[in-house]
């Protein structure tokens, strides 16, 4: 039996005994519900529907920043109360346990993370949160068991293959209101997070007062299972973390973006094109934009890590005339600040002319900064400068 089936019925087994036993047959009525916004007939049914999702992840990230474990496990909790098919909210949850010592919670949530989508276990062997229950038995059954499953699964599903093949894809675009009188415009390509979608980096536009440039936010061409509502990644769904196969990932995603970047460039006739990304989208944006410095006029990536073992020194020498802004918070979470430091150190050591922007923040592009990417872009790409919303 495959150690995730075994660890399961040990638990199965071990619940029976702790569960009461029910004398008799006799029919009883149900508890009664205690939550007014669980009974269907009080005024408050459905309360519980108006809740701030965002407001809570929030919450629950600014409490991991100030390294109050305790608080951000509550508000992810609270968090997954209103959508317990969050992977990332999950894997998050396990982590605050992880860093309060608590190594069989941790197990647990970890395992539900798996169960609803979440597949990086080679981030869950290495992650730095888990640390102090590593050594603990029941994290290493959950660690190798999960393990166990993914590889299972993919063995009973057969092996992943991936084809090139048309298909259509959304993409969120913002037009500037006097387009006509643009002659080839520049066009910013702008790449969603991981489990996100386009719709979360459309309102950046809303901070620019008078935008004279194009602004496309394509989808992630791959879907995330497990969630209630579809989100996207910009990674192929390849099982394994070794170079060749993150390197053959890269470029399913290199074949879209460039297809993306054709048809939008013809549609609106543009001029200067430039690759931004967040998160996951400035990992992409980096590993296409690098290999393919004679397309862009720029890079802006915010909150990203460069994938330096997947770019060789040619492919780092080669680029080395194309701009590029990048932007961190310096109480990022998600993707450590480090990372930024570390992109920039890198590119600087290669030739490349960096601006680097640290801001007081998490995992997020406000609009300020954004403005401030905006306002790098503008003499670049020959536009004018923007005035900003207030």
């Amino acid at each position: 039996m495959p150690p995730f089936k075994t660890a399961l019925v040990i638990l199965v087994f071990a619940l029976s005994f702790a569960m009461p036993v029910e004398r008799g047959f006799a029919k009883k009525d149900p508890p009664p519900v205690l939550d007014p916004a669980l009974d269907p007939l009080s005024k408050e049914a459905g309360n519980f529907l108006d809740a701030d999702l965002a407001a809570l992840r929030g919450k629950a990230e600014a409490a991991y920043a100030a390294g109050d474990m305790k608080g951000a496990a509550g508000a992810y909790l609270e968090l997954l109360l209103h959508d317990n098919l969050d992977a990332t909210a999950l894997y998050n949850l396990a982590c605050c346990y992880g860093r309060l010592g608590e190594a069989a919670k941790a197990a647990r949530f970890l395992v539900k993370a798996v169960e609803v989508g979440f597949e990086d276990i080679g981030l869950a062997r290495q992650d730095p949160d888990f640390n102090l229950v590593r050594s603990a038995p029941v994290f290493g059954l959950a660690v190798d068991a999960v393990a166990a499953r993914l590889r299972d699964r993919e063995a009973h599903w057969g092996e992943t293959l991936l084809l090139d093949a048309p298909a259509p894809f959304a993409c969120r675009v913002k037009i500037p209101p006097d387009l006509e009188k643009l002659r080839s415009p520049t066009l910013l390509v702008a790449l969603h997070g991981f489990a996100s979608r386009p719709e979360t980096l459309s309102p950046l536009w809303d901070a620019l007062e008078k935008p004279s440039f194009v602004f496309a936010a394509p989808q992630a061409p791959f879907a995330l299972p497990g969630r209630t509502r579809p989100v996207f990644s910009w990674r192929a769904p390849i099982p394994d973390d070794t170079r060749k196969e993150n390197l053959r990932a890269l470029d399913y995603t290199e074949r879209y973006l460039l297809a993306v970047i054709r048809e939008l460039k013809q549609r609106y006739g543009a001029g200067k094109i430039f690759l931004m990304g967040f998160s996951q989208g400035a990992f992409f944006t980096y590993g296409v934009g690098l290999r393919h410095p004679e397309l862009l006029a720029g890079l802006l990536c915010f909150s990203g890590r460069l994938p330096q073992d997947l770019l060789d020194e040619p492919i780092l020498k080669a680029g080395a005339s194309l701009p590029i802004f990048i932007a961190h918070g310096v109480q990022d979470t998600a993707v450590r600040p480090s990372e930024g430091e570390r992109a920039l150190t890198l590119l600087k050591e290669h030739g490349y002319g960096v601006t680097m922007v640290r801001f007081e923040g998490g995992h997020e592009v406000p609009d300020a900064v954004f403005r401030q990417a905006v306002e790098w872009m503008a003499p670049v790409a020959g536009t004018p400068r923007l005035e900003s919303r207030h």
